[in-house]
């Protein structure tokens, strides 16, 4: 894959980075998928940018990994809305969905506009400057996205190393009323039934 968006923030002698992903459907960034093999992309996007960045003598920090949607949501509503409510609609449909790192420059460091935090990231700031309570699970230490990529690219080595040792099985992902089989050109092939 190739990475949509990087951000680097410098402060000081450290670069912080954010990896941001656009997506055309719904996709949610949920770190127990990651445990399953499923939605790899952003953990690995960051553990190869930082990596790179930290071959050439920087020193390095995640400070976010996050999807954008680019089809807005379509909503619908008893009447039209005013400019004002429109917009705000707007802005509210633009917010990042993803994890952060919980530190409070480099959550002020990515935006221009503090106020413009709150239609940004996926965490809201009160007045006060600090993150709202029941946001604070979108948020991570530095060690912890740094653990997060580590794993990631640990499972994919592990996934890889099944299959070219001949271990090719029926595994498909389901959650809900989701299967990766829906989307998978071998669907006929391995003739799993989605249905049950």
């Amino acid at each position: 894959g190739i990475i949509d968006r990087v951000d680097l923030l410098r402060q000081e002698d450290l670069t912080y980075v954010r990896i941001i992903d656009y997506k055309s459907g719904n996709t949610e960034f949920v770190e127990s998928e990651i445990e399953d093999g499923v939605n790899l992309q952003l953990p690995v996007y960051m553990k190869a940018v930082t990596d790179a960045l930290s071959g050439r003598g920087q020193e390095v920090r995640p400070a976010g990994m996050f999807y954008f949607h680019l089809t807005p949501q379509i909503q619908r509503l008893d009447k039209p809305p005013t400019p004002e409510e429109a917009a705000d609609r707007a802005k509210r449909g633009a917010r990042l969905s993803g994890v952060a790192l919980g530190e409070p420059a480099v959550l002020s460091g990515m935006a221009r506009d503090p106020q413009e935090l709150q239609n940004i990231l996926p965490v809201r700031i009160t007045k006060s400057g600090k993150v709202h309570g029941s946001d604070a699970s979108k948020l991570r230490t530095a060690s912890e996205l740094e653990n997060l990529s580590r794993y990631t690219a640990g499972r994919i080595a592990s996934l890889a190393e099944e299959e070219l040792s001949g271990c090719i099985r029926q595994y498909p992902y389901r959650k809900d009323s989701f299967s990766v089989c829906a989307y998978c050109p071998y669907r006929e092939a391995c003739s799993f039934d989605i249905r049950q």
